[in-house]
């Protein structure tokens, strides 16, 4: 047994040492504090992030710690959770060896220094080979859609096999020179291959290509795509908890001159935190609706791609002292602005909690500034100013689908009533939803719900000319509906319209008006019971989870329970609850008159639909049965499947008769 010598105990070695580690940290630490003052450029302060420590503390271990958007996709999630907590442990050796040793070799951590550690490491060392093997399986033989194979991926692997290997070879050289028990397994078979006579110089050279390998690590990490691994953590911990697309009220004044941002300092500092933050993974594009249609959208592409290049090269002009830089729009093309649903499918997927949609409708806002948008669009905006709903119809006519009912609604104007059915403009308004609008009444008369409407003076909510990007707009319907509602007798609000739904919830408190607000679905479910089921429905049925009651909503439970006590099978769409695939109405996207080529998201969606075998689509927003009735035209499955709205069934189930 020989007396080891620790590699930097000779004084040379040590001053080599000390100066490969200052060149690395200088390096290190100048690269990220260059992101860290491109970051300040934006908007508000972190301390914004620091509210509600324990909910942040608990969506960090759920989604750091445990990693549980990763495993959604089995093999590479798999993958990234054994190399990610196999490099757990090896992070704390290395506080031990090389940084502490590496200058003060006499001292270590008693811990991380004892042989149960080395055991725990050579299990490590496997765990993280495992992880790089099935990496290496899923970019080989899967190759997931839009996942690339990029230089710095492959160099990344192949720096995780060296460290591993070279931590291997001066552990089993340690353990030559100085038996340590209990024998770690591949440490232990390797020590076995090293003679004596050499094992010290094996350890010498093995410990410092290691420790170099390691320091090119460090320095390759913030200086490529991989800077996501020191940053997502910080991502997680500082995520949005006010709700999944939860907007910020923006109020004009001396700092704030415009809705939009156009320029790296008009955009807040979480959206410029966001491009260094993304991992170019392609989770976000395999979600989402419109880069798997006919889309030039890429959401992947429009944040590493185009918004890193663009906070990395204006941010460097903007820190050298040139405020004046270049607009955003010169690295982001508009058109992939506009060809996003806004329906969170890339938010809910992405593991490090990038917040595309804030950053998309911010650049939206000013595009409609300059008068850049679809003209589709701009119509319904231009019916909005002046009717108040997007059909460009009279208020007076909003409440003409009630005359064929056999009975008068309540107006919540005038009476008091416990709920105030917020109608929406689709269910008012289309000639294809009226009669289910009707069917809706029926089904709450007979349930005994108490309810109202406010008939010509309802308004749209503004959810989706929110998400347009028309801020000013929507206040203007914020302002009109607070009024109304300020006048009206109701206790709670119930509305058929998920999109109403999220905006009269989720917007509309920061406006000053709080409601207590329902999805039908919602209460329907709580009113349905077996004794008033006339019928059980012998169907088999899937449901489509809309983005606005699901993804913004989270509401999934409902409208299962409500199907399932009608007495229908339910057989669920691959794409299911937060995972579901958007209609591609969102975002006011529904007005849109550019088309490309290709299939539109709501073909996709009803020919997964017909794939589960079930004879019947149900929707539950307004929106959803009018973009998928007209695809079951286009997919030709005009006879084999169809849609129906959740209120027919409920109205089947309890013998209404449909007229």
């Amino acid at each position: 047994m020989s007396e080891i010598v620790f590699p930097t105990e000779p004084i040379v070695g040590r001053a080599a040492y000390i100066a490969l580690l200052a060149v690395t940290l200088f390096i290190f630490i100048r690269r990220v504090y260059f992101v860290y003052s491109i970051v300040r450029i934006g908007k508000g302060r972190f301390s914004d992030r620091f509210d509600r420590p324990l909910e942040r503390i608990k969506v960090f271990l759920h989604h750091v710690l445990l990693q549980s958007r990763h495993i959604r996709e089995p093999v590479g999630g798999i993958a990234h959770v054994l190399i990610f907590w196999g490099f757990i442990f090896y992070l704390l050796s290395y506080l031990n060896d090389p940084f502490l040793r590496g200058i003060f070799p006499e001292y270590s951590i008693p811990i991380i220094d004892s042989p149960y550690y080395l055991f725990i490491l050579d299990l490590a060392g496997i765990v993280v080979l495992i992880g790089v093997i099935l990496a290496l399986y899923r970019r080989v033989v899967i190759r997931p859609p839009s996942l690339e194979n990029r230089w710095d991926a492959w160099l990344t692997l192949a720096l995780i096999v060296t460290v591993v290997s070279l931590n291997y070879v001066f552990n089993a050289a340690k353990i030559a020179l100085s038996p340590i028990y209990p024998t770690p397994l591949v440490s232990g078979a390797i020590a076995n291959l090293i003679p004596i006579s050499i094992a010290e110089l094996v350890y010498h050279v093995a410990w410092w290509i290691h420790t170099v390998s390691l320091f090119c690590f460090m320095i390759f990490i913030v200086y490529s795509k991989h800077l996501h691994m020191l940053l997502s953590p910080f991502s997680v911990l500082f995520t949005e908890l006010r709700g999944n697309g939860y907007l910020e009220r923006v109020e004009l004044g001396e700092e704030e001159e415009s809705y939009g941002a156009e320029k790296l300092n008009e955009f807040r500092w979480r959206d410029i935190f966001n491009a260094f933050v993304c991992a170019f993974c392609g989770r976000c594009d395999r979600a989402c609706p419109a880069f798997n249609s006919y889309s030039v959208l890429s959401p992947r592409e429009l944040i590493f791609k185009q918004f890193r290049k663009y906070a990395f090269t204006e941010g460097r002009e903007y820190l050298s002292g040139n405020k004046d830089i270049k607009s955003v729009f010169e690295y982001v093309p508009s058109e992939n602005l506009w060809d996003c649903y806004l329906c969170l499918a890339c938010t809910i997927r992405c593991p490090v909690y990038i917040e595309h949609y804030n950053l998309i409708i911010q650049m939206r806002r000013k595009l409609l500034e300059v008068g850049e948008i679809d003209p589709g669009i701009q119509e319904a905006l231009t019916n909005f100013y002046r009717y108040g709903n997007s059909f460009g119809r009279p208020p007076r006519e909003r409440p003409f689908w009630s005359k064929k009912l056999d009975f008068k609604i309540k107006d919540a104007r005038r009476e008091k009533v416990e709920y105030l059915w917020y109608v929406g403009d689709y269910a008012s308004y289309h000639p294809a939803l009226q009669d289910i609008t009707r069917t809706t009444a029926r089904v709450f008369k007979v349930l005994g719900l108490d309810f109202g409407i406010l008939y010509e003076a309802e308004q749209n909510a503004g959810n989706d000319v929110r998400r347009i990007g028309e801020e000013g707009l929507f206040e203007m319907l914020v302002e009109k509906n607070k009024s109304t509602l300020a006048r009206a007798k109701f206790s709670k609000i119930i509305t058929t319209d998920p999109h109403t739904y999220n905006a009269l919830k989720n917007d509309y408190p920061s406006y000053g008006a709080s409601y207590p607000v329902y999805h039908y679905v919602e209460i329907l479910n709580k009113l349905i019971d077996p004794s008033k089921i006339v019928k059980k429905l012998n169907y088999k049925v899937t449901y489509h989870d809309p983005c606005y009651l699901g993804r913004y909503n989270g509401q999934y439970d409902a409208p299962r329970e409500l199907l399932r006590k009608l007495g229908v099978e339910v057989l669920e769409m691959k794409r299911n609850r937060e995972l579901s695939f958007c209609c591609g109405a969102g975002g006011g996207m529904i007005w849109k008159m550019e088309e490309r080529k290709g299939k539109r998201p709501a073909v996709i969606r009803v020919e997964e639909a017909y794939d589960t075998g079930a004879e019947l689509l149900v929707v539950a927003c307004p929106k959803d049965y009018v973009m998928f009735v007209d695809a079951v035209k286009g997919a030709g499955l005009e006879g084999k499947l169809r849609v129906v709205d959740m209120a027919e069934l409920v109205a089947e189930a309890l013998g209404i008769i449909h007229q």
